[in-house]
């Protein structure tokens, strides 16, 4: 297969993959700041993403696409998911993010394959 850019909806997407197919996969999620921005970008928008979501289920629609991302790539395959540190109300959340216990159990010597 020749080199492709697939646009959509990104976790309906990689549904439609076979397990192992892909050897390297960068994203950049969107950050759902709830369209604030930050000192050098000041205002977010998005011409379809709800970047308005409760934080509970922004998590747990990031913890549904890496568990495709893990299971599309290939054994030995690469994966750089660039995402920022996540503040929710002056709290840091990241430590509290599903997505810690994802990465945790993201060894794939041990994950089991669907």
């Amino acid at each position: 297969m020749k080199n492709k850019i697939f646009k959509g909806d990104v976790l309906e997407v990689l549904k439609t993959f076979d397990n192992d197919i892909i050897d390297l996969i960068v994203t950049s999620p969107p950050y759902n700041k709830r369209g604030h921005g930050g000192p050098i970008v000041k205002t977010v928008k998005y011409d379809v993403f709800d970047d308005t979501l409760p934080e509970e289920v922004y998590q747990e629609q990031q913890v549904s696409i890496l568990n495709e991302i893990y299971r599309v790539t290939k054994p030995g395959g690469s994966i750089f998911y660039n995402h920022r540190c996540r503040w929710d109300k002056d709290v840091y959340s990241l430590e509290s993010m599903e997505m810690r216990r994802l990465a945790a159990k993201g060894d794939r010597a041990s994950r089991q394959r669907q």
